[in-house]
């Protein structure tokens, strides 16, 4: 994990290694917690592919905002505040004065690139607009500003009971990157059908080989996603 602080900027930035292609969730939840624990407003920003972007806003252990490409579609729990109340909680957020027709003009796509829009947003609530186009591994020559964290989950023991089999999702990074989200949506342009393929692993001694075309160690299924490479980030 990487934290950047620069110099007369207002804004800390969290770029994560594990969730810089694509969100698990962390991150928003990251955003949340530090909005509470310092009583103050966080942004969160995510790009896939420079085709849509998502820009969250969190106050005081709240999430308060959301605006993203095809808004009008998006039918998940994440608040969405109306025109006018948007400006009046943006400018007591951030301490600036905002119009409606500013926020609205800046989340108006103006050319094909998502990136523009993220940028117009960020310069309303005064985050220098280079943040939300950074990816973790553009701060590997840059010192002074940026603090490096690592962290490491613990070893769990063998949870599965004697004599019984337990099926846990198989991560791969290739092949069934949609499971980073789940049970969240994989972002995809309505109406597409793409190719999804995930895996089955199986744990403990009763598991037994199955004819056809079992492995005997996992299954797989088949669904839809789209490949797509997102920035993800908390201002």
């Amino acid at each position: 994990m990487i934290v950047l602080a620069r110099a007369g900027e207002p804004y800390v930035s969290v770029y994560d290694s594990t969730n810089a292609d694509l969100d698990s969730g962390e991150l928003k939840d990251a955003a949340l917690g530090v909005s509470r624990l310092l009583k103050t407003g966080a942004v969160f920003t995510s790009l896939y592919d420079s085709d849509s972007y998502e820009f969250i806003v969190f106050n005081n252990g709240r999430q308060v905002d959301l605006l993203m490409s095809d808004i009008e579609s998006y039918s998940g729990p994440l608040k969405r505040l109306a025109s006018r109340s948007r400006a009046t909680q943006w400018a007591r957020i951030f301490g600036s004065s905002l119009t409606t027709q500013q926020i609205d003009e800046a989340a108006a796509p103006q050319t094909a690139f998502a990136d523009d829009t993220v940028s117009r947003l960020a310069a309303l609530i005064g985050l220098p607009g280079d943040r939300a186009q950074h990816h973790y591994v553009d701060f590997a020559d840059e010192r002074g500003s940026v603090t490096v964290l690592y962290f490491a989950k613990k070893d769990v023991p063998d949870q599965v009971p004697a004599g019984q089999i337990s099926l846990r999702n198989y991560f791969d990074a290739d092949n069934s990157r949609k499971l980073l989200v789940y049970p969240a949506a994989w972002p995809m342009p309505v109406g597409r059908e793409e190719l999804l393929t995930w895996a089955l692993l199986s744990e403990g001694r009763r598991f037994q080989r199955r004819r056809g075309n079992d492995r005997g160690d996992r299954s797989a299924g088949a669904g839809f996603f789209q490949r797509c490479h997102q920035r993800g980030q908390i201002s």
